[in-house]
């Protein structure tokens, strides 16, 4: 792409209940989680769930004394019952130790992972409110912006 920068996305998705309390640790595999460990397996991928990346986030923040307001939003966020429900099921792809891709990077497991829409494993979310995975773009300082 010469002297421009590549846009970089996060593939995201949201989880059933049954299906995220299973990847966090908390229940025992539902029945269909094969197809879903199948596609990561296949690139050597994981999952992080956003809740558990927002308590992260906010204890290292404690831990060197950081108080900034972007640790007191993400705070506030994590003390609220209805968006830790909501973060619970909200999970981003790890590949390569990498959460972040280009469009070429990303492009086959995005479709692989399409593949668990509209079952039991991908549930409805506020930008997937048809259970579908979607990506956001990452690059360019504009914060998010979401595609199917």
């Amino acid at each position: 792409m010469g002297n421009q920068e590549e846009k970089l996305f996060e593939i995201r998705f949201f989880l059933t209940r049954e299906f995220a309390d299973a990847v966090r640790g908390g229940e025992e595999n539902p029945a269909g989680m094969e197809a879903l460990t199948d596609v990561l397996d296949m690139y050597d991928a994981t999952l992080n769930c956003q809740l558990d990346e927002f308590e992260a986030y906010v204890a290292e923040a404690d831990k060197e004394g950081h108080t900034d307001e972007s640790v007191e939003i993400v705070r506030a966020v994590i003390s609220n019952e209805t968006k830790r429900k909501y973060l619970s099921r909200q999970f981003t792809i790890v590949m390569n130790g990498e959460e972040q891709f280009t469009e070429a990077e990303a492009g086959q497991l995005f479709n692989d992972l399409r593949t668990l829409e509209g079952g039991d494993i991908i549930g409805d979310g506020p930008h997937s409110p048809n259970g579908e995975v979607y990506k956001a773009f990452v690059g360019g300082g504009h914060g998010p912006h979401f595609s199917s």
